[in-house]
């Protein structure tokens, strides 16, 4: 474990130094709206191009650090394969993960070729220091934050979570690769049992709120959801709108019921029946009962046929 977070902090601090030589890395975070100090902030770096730097830049800087191949194998910074030694990143943005302690343990890469072969962010493979399903972008950054302000703010991507970080919004997260897990919520619930859930509006977005919503109510946590306009995401919002109108937006976040039943068009009964499922997961009580009584309210259905609906969808999920 020592040798793959030392690992790691040498990649942090090779990726840095390649960042600080790349006109194109630098030019291309100032077109996204990023300044120097949000930029340390992350730590973000640059993986080297293979054309000019070969593919095996970071291997060699490693070796030449003295760490063995091994180790250097074992951290999933570098492939060994069929055709030979290559780095698992190259050319690409590098935004490294954190563990609570602010040790580096993995990195996502963004690539920043037009190359429409590979695919446009990777994250390191799991190793004995990372699981990506235990692992929450900006945590790190964002916990005290989230402990004061009182809920966390669940975004899509990187550079969602940097600019709300950087327009006073510190208490953004992302979870690793599509779609949140239960042990990103149980590790977030240390600072918060309340989170809001910014996803963007289109139906890719609609199911990973949904199954954020559940996932959300099976840890007892308490969710509300912000619906941006089509086509847009927190970064392209507060880029294009200024912190003030994306605050405005938040005042209208809405609760797991009313957005279910916006989305689900003609079909309500479903939702109904959808969201009393997600209610007989919720291990808390109060909540249920809470959740329950504004069901019948906005969807117009008698509180005690929920109810028993309810039950019955209960003794579902016991059998």
């Amino acid at each position: 474990k020592e040798n793959l977070f030392a690992i790691h902090k040498e990649a942090l601090i090779f990726f840095q130094n390649n960042f600080k030589i790349s006109k194109q890395a630098l030019s291309y975070l100032n077109e996204r709206g990023l300044n120097s100090e949000t930029i340390e902030k992350f730590s973000i770096g640059y993986s080297k191009n293979a054309k000019y730097d070969g593919n095996d830049a970071l291997f060699n800087h490693l070796k030449a650090k003295g760490f063995a191949t091994e180790h250097i194998k074992a951290s999933g910074l570098v492939n060994f394969g069929e055709h030979g030694i290559y780095d698992f990143f190259r050319d690409r943005l590098m935004f490294p993960i954190f563990d609570l302690q602010g040790r580096t343990i993995a990195f996502g890469g963004r690539i920043l070729s037009s190359s429409k072969n590979a695919p446009k962010y990777i994250n390191s493979p799991d190793s004995i220091i990372f699981k990506k399903g235990e692992s929450s972008y900006g945590l790190n950054i964002a916990k005290n934050s989230i402990t004061q302000k009182g809920y966390s703010i669940i975004v899509e991507g990187y550079l969602d979570v940097i600019s709300c970080h950087q327009y006073g919004f510190t208490n953004a997260i992302a979870p690793l690769g599509t779609a949140l897990t239960p042990g990103q919520l149980k590790r977030l619930k240390r600072f918060s049992n309340k989170v809001l859930l910014v996803f963007d509006g289109d139906s890719a977005g609609i199911s990973a709120t949904k199954r954020s919503i559940e996932l959300c109510y099976a840890e007892g946590m308490i969710v509300k959801i912000l619906l941006l306009p089509q086509g847009e995401d927190p970064d392209t919002f507060l880029r294009k709108h200024g912190e003030e109108n994306f605050r405005k937006y938040m005042g209208r976040a809405i609760s797991p019921v009313e957005f279910l039943l916006k989305v689900s068009g003609r079909s309500k009964p479903d939702a109904v029946r959808y969201m009393l499922q997600i209610i007989a997961s919720c291990p808390d009580s109060l909540q249920r009962d809470e959740t329950i009584r504004e069901l019948s309210d906005r969807s117009k259905i008698n509180e005690l046929t929920l109810r028993e609906e309810l039950k019955a969808a209960g003794q579902k999920r016991q059998k």
